[in-house]
């Protein structure tokens, strides 16, 4: 996985268990990369994202504000039931479906890797789908 940030056919899928989710790690620490990876687990997909993988990348204090934001807007809105923000950490736990996931882990790769404007338009897409604003509202 060269290729910076991963597009969302690239982000590995973990449902196998914890030693693919640790192969995956392992992959993106060897390569200085940010780990991402998505998994399907009791029925429900999720994205999850550790910046410790790549100690030699640095995360700009905006981006990180852009990735806190997303998590908790899609958790409001509802197309999370939890999330994860930092320190070097972030996810998104029970997703709609694996494209979804698919979809929200690459954007927040890439938002890793400083460009938050697509998690933007995708959390207020995704919002807006499930009839909410980004405060959680209808």
């Amino acid at each position: 996985m060269a290729q910076l940030p991963y597009p969302a056919h690239l982000i590995p899928d973990v449902s196998a268990g914890m030693l693919a989710h640790n192969d995956a790690r392992a992959a993106a620490a060897q390569a200085g990369h940010v780990a991402v990876s998505i998994q399907l687990q009791r029925g429900a997909w999720s994205v999850k994202m550790d910046t410790r993988t790549a100690p030699a990348h640095s995360v700009r204090e905006s981006d990180a504000l852009a990735l806190a934001e997303a998590v908790t807007t899609l958790v409001r809105c509802r197309v999370a039931v939890t999330g994860t923000c930092g320190p070097g950490q972030y996810g998104l736990v029970r997703l709609a479906g694996e494209e979804e996931a698919r979809s929200l882990a690459a954007a927040m790769h890439a938002a890793v890797y400083g460009d938050p404007t697509g998690l933007k338009a995708l959390t207020a897409e995704l919002c807006a789908a499930r009839g909410r604003t980004a405060e959680g509202t209808r």
